[in-house]
């Protein structure tokens, strides 16, 4: 019974997700950035969280990234502005197919901000996470909170273990090298 309750709290569930994405994000990777100071929340339609991906295929957002179970469903703009929903998998003779792959929630690496930082630092960046360096080569490092999600679109469906070209880590995650932080000790 106390596994059941832990896993209860562990994987609550969440308000369920509807993303509408541009023709343009076809065949790339999708970013949304969550907790982001300057940016808007998103929509709620029919109790569901609208995620609006724009031609850039980034978003980003004021709201926390929450972890926990939901229903995700996908729409895509169609040429006369209207959204078609796409299947979560279509089946033929060689098996199911997707259309949406990797779909994965993130830490930001803050690894570029370790060669900045003076020795001394102590300061806690905007996801939580808490970097301590004591000198140029002993660093004490806690993560903070999931703050990146990212997917790729493919316009044909795809087979299931389709891997998408590129990788998400290298161009999309975020850095915090443009937030205003503390580079000196106090």
């Amino acid at each position: 019974m106390a596994l059941l309750l832990i896993g209860y709290i562990l994987f609550q569930k969440t308000s369920d997700v509807d993303y509408y994405l541009p023709g343009a994000c076809a065949d790339k990777w999708i970013v949304i950035r969550y907790e982001q100071g300057e940016c808007g929340t998103f929509s709620r339609e029919n109790q569901a969280v609208r995620v609006t991906v724009s031609d850039s295929c980034v978003v980003c957002t004021r709201e926390k990234l929450r972890i926990g179970w939901n229903r995700k469903r996908f729409f895509v703009r169609q040429p006369d502005g209207s959204y078609q929903q796409l299947p979560n998998a279509v089946a033929d003779s060689t098996g199911y197919r997707m259309f949406i792959h990797d779909h994965d929630m993130r830490h930001v690496s803050h690894e570029n901000l370790l060669s900045t930082l003076r020795s001394g630092i102590d300061t806690t960046l905007f996801d939580g996470a808490r970097i301590r360096k004591k000198d140029r080569f002993h660093v004490d490092y806690t993560p903070g909170r999931k703050t990146v999600e990212y997917f790729y679109y493919s316009l044909e469906a795809q087979p299931l273990g389709f891997t998408p070209p590129g990788d998400p880590k290298v161009n999309t995650l975020e850095s915090t090298k443009d937030r205003a932080l503390p580079l000196t000790p106090p």
